[in-house]
């Protein structure tokens, strides 16, 4: 018994979890393929998910080794699956009644930290008029944010342990991440950092589709521009302002 579930409960929870990292393992590689061979995929937001999916492929990976290593935490099969849970994926607890408050479900913070780096290129785009361009140039900073941050975090947390607590990268019930006596370090790096990144979303909500205008990009076939439509009467003037 582990984490007050059975161990043919805690075998089933491994294959569902291998037989879901397999088809999104296999989704991500047909976005990195059709992207690749595709240029009519070669959108600046195409080129993010792209981006994004290497670190799906990563968390896919350590998914995939499932309850492998959580015996034994010191090896280095543990450690390197936490590294790839801790920068690629995260979890969260499911709420005390259903089955245990310490078994982790899977999403992936690597989509959130894209998914700010989309919104702030719907931002640069609709506010600062950003060509695809100067929206190229933005790819360096969103890889060192998305990828470079998280794997400083992820690396350091490896040397990280106590006599009394052990080491931070522990037995995680359905894989090897951040052990329970350190779980305030869960919400400190990941569930805190997703909550701020998804923030920017927020900004949009106000923001009609039918009051955006798109603008054919000159340097190719795709749609890049999102400029503001001029109102249509005093009404539309007056909501734009806030008033």
């Amino acid at each position: 018994m582990d984490q007050g579930l059975t161990a043919s409960t805690l075998d089933v929870v491994s294959i569902i979890e291998r037989t879901c990292s397999v088809l999104s393992l296999l989704g991500s590689v047909l976005v990195i393929a059709t992207f690749s061979l595709s240029k009519s995929f070669h959108k600046p937001i195409n080129r993010l998910v792209f981006y994004a999916s290497f670190g799906n492929l990563m968390t896919n990976v350590a998914t995939l080794m499932a309850r492998t290593f959580i015996h034994d935490v010191d090896s280095a099969g543990c450690q390197f699956q936490a590294f790839l849970i801790q920068m690629y994926a995260s979890s969260r607890r499911v709420k005390p009644g259903r089955a245990s408050a310490n078994v982790p479900l899977r999403f992936m913070p690597a989509d959130a930290f894209w998914t700010l780096s989309m919104a702030v290129n719907v931002y640069l785009t609709f506010y600062f008029k950003f060509d695809a361009r100067r929206l190229r140039r933005m790819d360096i900073p969103y890889l060192v944010l998305c990828y470079g941050t998280p794997f400083i975090v992820a690396l350091v947390l490896i040397f990280i342990s106590t006599p009394d607590r052990g080491r931070m990268y522990g037995n995680a019930t359905l894989w090897c991440w951040i052990a329970p006596s350190w779980d305030i370090y869960r919400i400190a790096l990941f569930y805190g950092p997703v909550w701020y990144v998804a923030n920017p979303w927020q900004r949009w909500k106000g923001v009609p589709l039918d009051s955006l205008t798109p603008i054919q990009d000159p340097d190719s076939r795709h749609l890049l521009h999102l400029h503001p439509r001029r109102p249509r009467n005093l009404q539309e003037a007056q909501a734009a302002q806030g008033v």
